[in-house]
């Protein structure tokens, strides 16, 4: 296993977790706070949008099947909202992936699961650097 090394001196990222399975969404929340990042969990799709309405975050990270809005949707929301954002849809299930739509796309990125923590550092650096 490799150990993931981590750049104290790099920014902050505030990182939005949206998935309704308290396993995983606790799990990538000790993760991804371990990497350094600020991290705010969210249990459903309606959680993440009112807490993304009421905090700053530089990616959100989304599961697909939620009870409510489910993760396209809630990446649709969060894109109408905000153009700044990076969005991070994760599903076991990518090809049953709906279209975000012409030009609702810019800055949303798909993550297969399983996933290792590197892939989704990532995908979360590439999305920062697009907004810099």
């Amino acid at each position: 296993m490799r150990t993931l090394e981590i750049d104290p001196s790099a920014t902050t990222r505030d990182v939005l977790v949206i998935d309704d399975n308290c396993l995983v969404r606790d799990a990538l929340g000790e993760l991804l706070t371990s990497a350094g990042f600020r991290v705010t969990l969210a249990e459903s799709g309606t959680a993440g949008l009112e807490r993304f309405a009421h905090g700053h975050f530089d990616v959100i990270v989304t599961d697909v099947r939620m009870p409510g809005p489910d993760g396209w949707e809630v990446a649709r929301r969060i894109r109408q909202a905000s153009a700044d954002v990076g969005i991070i849809v994760m599903s076991a299930s990518l090809d049953q992936r709906e279209a975000m739509g012409d030009g609702d796309a810019p800055r949303v990125m798909t993550l297969a699961k399983p996933f290792s923590l590197e892939e989704l550092i990532g995908i979360i650096d590439r999305l920062v650097a697009l907004s810099e």
